[in-house]
């Protein structure tokens, strides 16, 4: 009857387990399509940026920048749903120990929130500039803000290399 007992409650858990690791992985899934959103879309801008550069007159370039802002916007909304869905995978992971699943989600998170941050300086920059009345120093300014967003995208791209590690490690949780 003890033996029994612990059975069921064995393969209990290994069902509780084997849930929670399928949560995991669909965290990291929602995650990765929402660091692909972003990082799709903070590419389009890098591509705008460099046709704003190219620009001769301070109208056209700040009406490019405002386009520019609002896909940035985007790409921040997207980076901080993929943030959101990475810290969910590690309080998932630590829960049923899953160490190396949780420290990969972690550091997702972690570059998530870096991309994050390097899009609202990019954003509060391009804010700045529709003040600027001096077509050198606005051209200047584009290209800080093009290097800014490629900042974001390297730190998009490290949080997705950790997000796929993370899903190799979360085959040692079963």
């Amino acid at each position: 009857m003890k033996t029994i007992i612990l059975l069921i409650i064995y393969l209990l858990s290994f069902s509780f387990s084997y849930t929670q690791t399928q949560e995991i992985e669909l965290n990291i899934e929602e995650s990765y399509n929402n660091v692909k959103v972003s990082w799709e879309t903070g590419n389009s801008a890098v591509g705008k940026l460099s046709k704003c550069i190219e620009l001769n007159k301070l109208k056209e370039i700040k009406d490019c920048l405002s386009s520019i802002k609002n896909e940035l916007l985007d790409c921040k909304v997207f980076c901080s749903e993929a943030e959101e869905k990475a810290k969910e995978a590690v309080w998932i992971a630590f829960n049923i120990n899953c160490f190396d699943t949780e420290m990969d989600c972690e550091s997702a998170a972690s570059d998530f929130e870096d991309a994050e941050s390097s899009f609202d300086d990019a954003i509060s920059e391009v804010e700045l500039l529709f003040e600027v009345t001096e077509l050198k120093e606005l051209k200047y300014n584009v290209e800080k803000i093009k290097d800014l967003l490629l900042d974001s995208l390297t730190s998009l791209e490290r949080g997705n290399d950790n997000l796929r590690y993370a899903l190799e490690n979360l085959t040692n949780c079963y």
